[in-house]
Order: C-alpha cells, then sequence, then structure tokens
C-alpha cells in the first residue's frame, strides 16, 4: 500500500521550477554539477536529478543549497503565480528558447504576476513610448 504508482513517480511542476532555478543559478555562478554536489556532500548525479526535478528538494537540502548559491529559498519560487499558472508556463516556455536576453526574461516574469487592470496600463504605456511621431 506504500508503494508508489508509475504515474506518481513523474516529477511535479514546482518540483521542476525548482530544479530549474536551481541550474540557473548554478551556471550563473559558474559552478559545475560537481563543486555543487561537493558543497552539499551529495553526488553530481543527486544534483542532476534535483536539475531536472526527478528528485524533490527538501527543506534541510533547500537550506544548504540557499548557503551554497547565495540565494533566499523564495528565489526558487520567485515566479511562481499560483493564481496564473498558464502565464508561468508560458513564460517558462519562453525562457528556455534561449531566444530572450535575461532582462526580457525578467520583465515577461514580471508582467505575468501583475493583475490585468494594471497589465493594460503598462501595454499602453509601452506602446505611447515606441510608437513613432
Amino acid at each position: 500500500m506504500g508503494e508508489l504508482s508509475e504515474h506518481n513517480r513523474q516529477p511535479k511542476d514546482i518540483d521542476v521550477f525548482a530544479g530549474e532555478q536551481l541550474k540557473k543559478r548554478r551556471k550563473e555562478l559558474g559552478m559545475s554539477q560537481k563543486v555543487l554536489a561537493e558543497s552539499l556532500g551529495v553526488t553530481f548525479q543527486q544534483v542532476q536529478k534535483y536539475e531536472k526535478g526527478l528528485n524533490r528538494i527538501g527543506a534541510s537540502r533547500l537550506f544548504d543549497l540557499c548557503k551554497v548559491l547565495k540565494v533566499k529559498p523564495s528565489y526558487f519560487f520567485k515566479t511562481i503565480n499560483y493564481e496564473d499558472s498558464i502565464s508561468n508556463a508560458a513564460v517558462l516556455a519562453v525562457a528556455e528558447s534561449n531566444e530572450l536576453s535575461a532582462d526580457a526574461i525578467a520583465l515577461l516574469t514580471m508582467f505575468s504576476s501583475i493583475d490585468e487592470s494594471k497589465k493594460r496600463i503598462i501595454l499602453d504605456l509601452l506602446k505611447s513610448m515606441t510608437d513613432s511621431d
């Protein structure tokens, strides 16, 4: 009764997202999986599993990761908008395409987390700034 079915072994979106954030930060610091693994006292294969979302990052491991990567725990979930997961999924898909700059990705991420009335104001402002005279 305690066994997981094959269906339950699929990584959850939040685990995949946290893993992507882990990989992004590790690369920003120019750190290899091996160096990160040694800092955590795990194998580099374990780091790979975290980055792919195949293994969940527990609270104590998250704490250790934050120290090593010099980020707050919220870093791993900062663009998650629980009320609008479709927008975040779209932002992540675009971000993964590697066709946008870091600033463009940050802008899309922030934009997806604000309410619709403010989005309209921002879009109108941007349109007025880009219209040629």
